[in-house]
């Protein structure tokens, strides 16, 4: 399961704003499962495959989510973007954390459990 927390400033969606756009595409990137985008089959992360199918690390998770928004998103070259991934265990399956920060402040968390 997936749930997506976004900064409260960002749900104002302003047709002008750039960056509420950005994070936007990041949302569509990382909660779009695979096959879904006709024409971008590569797209799609598949963030619960990756997290609990392979043992990837979260260096590596950063990584990939870094390539996938700089391939996929129109304004990756307007804004400094950093991507912070964390494990914790949990009772029932540990649970993954990824927070995205865009200039410097924290943006979108994303929790895979």
């Amino acid at each position: 399961m997936k749930d997506i927390n976004i900064d409260p400033s960002a749900t104002r969606m302003d047709i002008n704003d750039n960056i509420n756009k950005y994070i936007q595409e990041i949302v569509m990137i990382l909660n779009t499962s695979p096959h879904e985008v006709m024409g971008s089959f590569g797209m799609p992360l598949d963030l619960e495959r990756l997290v609990y199918e392979t043992n990837i690390d979260n260096k590596a998770l950063e990584r990939e989510i870094m390539t996938k928004i700089r391939e996929y998103s129109t304004y990756y070259d307007m804004f400094h973007t950093e991507v912070e991934v964390s494990f914790m265990e949990t009772e029932e399956r540990d649970t993954c954390i990824i927070d995205i920060s865009i200039n410097y402040t924290k943006k979108l968390s994303f929790v895979i459990q």
